[in-house]
């Protein structure tokens, strides 16, 4: 898996966590399937160099074709030579959980 779904408390938004590949390889993606995202912010973690956690929003109603593209992504990092790719997703993921966790 490489995204988290968040509690937004906009009821016509979906907010998510993803995983992406320094050139932002879901930006390209997004635009083909026609899916417009809103970008909060990405981030990095020193331990991971080449991969980054991207903060976004966009109609909930477009949640299922986000996810599609998520899953497009999986496959084209692997194929641009990310080929660790998904076990990172998932780490990057299980530390944002984590993370979230200890906060509250």
């Amino acid at each position: 898996m490489n995204y988290i779904r968040c509690k937004c408390y906009n009821p016509f938004k979906c907010r998510y966590f993803f995983v992406d590949v320094e050139g932002f390889l879901a930006d390209n993606i997004f635009i083909d399937n026609k899916l417009r995202v809103s970008f909060n912010g990405d981030y990095a973690h020193p331990n991971y160099k080449g991969f980054r956690i991207v903060d976004c929003s966009f109609p909930r109603w477009k949640e299922k074709k986000f996810l599609m593209c998520l899953d497009k992504l999986n496959n084209k990092a692997i194929l641009s030579g990310f080929t660790n790719y998904t076990k990172t997703s998932e780490e990057l993921i299980k530390f944002i959980m984590n993370g979230t966790k200890n906060d509250k």
